[in-house]
């Protein structure tokens, strides 16, 4: 038995092990969780006599030994017959399962986050505060050249504080990202908006998929200045709309994020609003519905989930 010292510093090692990995993770230099895949694994096929041969030569030889039984054993072991086909399907059943628990555990994980996250105090002060920053902005800047159409009830995105219509708003606003030199492939309507449950008061939360965004750095002070240079390239200044960009990102990136079953894509794929578009948006849906199928997800069940996010 070890010493209770040894283990107590074992599990010291371990503890700061995570805690560096916790630390690499939160600066995205790497990523602890990854993407779900099937594990399969084919049998070669055996020649079951000549094993059969082979296991008993010695006990043949020796003792003149002849196992009554041990041939079928063999057979049913190693050969590739319907009864051990059967076996197998039953064991890649069993992996799917396990799979989709796996994948259904971190979709509710990310939701119970996320929810506690929006239930939070600090939530609930940063909201307040955003809001009064926007009614200021809007004031000063109300004789922006940008005119936005009057809200008349015919856009499914609804209409801001001002009664202006969010759909204009958003062509607009794709407009000054452009002129931004934002390569766009897709932008995506979330939230509220996207479901039909908006207010005047609610933000526009938007995911911007584009080739050029900037490169975030490896260090603190870069990552700083890379999070204030994407927060102005994607402002929606001088419309001061309310647009909320999150999770924006290259394809690539979010083609990842949907190998992780992450929320946000999976909102996206569900209730999103597909507001600009190069032919991206049906390379997603498309990617979802083959891991759907091959994961044997349930759609209802998963939307679901998703209506309160």
């Amino acid at each position: 038995p070890r010493k209770p010292l040894d283990v107590a510093v074992r599990l010291l090692v371990i503890d700061v092990l995570f805690k560096q990995l916790n630390i690499l993770q939160k600066m995205k230099l790497i990523e602890v969780t990854p993407p779900l895949e099937m594990i399969k694994k084919e049998l070669p096929n055996f020649d079951v006599k000549g094993i059969y041969s082979r296991s008993i030569h010695t006990a043949k030889k020796l003792f003149c030994y002849n196992p009554k039984f041990l041939h079928s054993h063999f057979e049913k072991f190693f050969d590739s017959n319907a009864r051990v086909r059967h076996k197998r399907n039953a064991f890649g059943a069993e992996s799917i399962n396990k799979i989709q628990e796996e994948i259904l555990w971190r979709i509710e994980t990310q939701i119970k986050r996320k929810m506690a996250m929006k239930k939070g105090h600090r939530k609930k002060l940063k909201v307040i505060l955003e809001r009064m920053v926007l009614k200021i902005l809007r004031r000063i800047f109300s004789s922006s050249n940008i005119e936005i159409e009057q809200y008349l009830g015919n856009s499914s995105l609804g209409c801001d504080e001002l009664g202006r219509d969010v759909e204009d708003g958003m062509r607009q606003y794709i407009k000054l990202l452009k002129s931004r030199k934002l390569q766009i492939h897709t932008i995506i309507v979330l939230g509220s908006r996207a479901k039909g449950t908006w207010t005047p008061q609610s933000d526009v939360d938007v995911t911007i998929i584009a080739n050029n965004l900037p490169k975030e750095g490896r260090n603190l002070l870069a990552k700083r200045l890379f999070d204030l240079r994407k927060k102005l390239i994607l402002s929606d200044r001088p419309l001061y709309l309310g647009i909320e960009p999150s999770g924006c990102c290259s394809k690539a990136e979010f083609l990842e994020r949907l190998e992780r079953f992450d929320i946000q894509v999976l909102d996206a794929v569900f209730y999103g609003r597909m507001i600009c578009d190069d032919g991206f948006w049906l390379t997603l849906k498309t990617k979802y519905k083959e891991k759907e199928k091959k994961y044997g997800l349930e759609r209802v069940p998963l939307k679901k989930m998703l209506a309160a996010v």
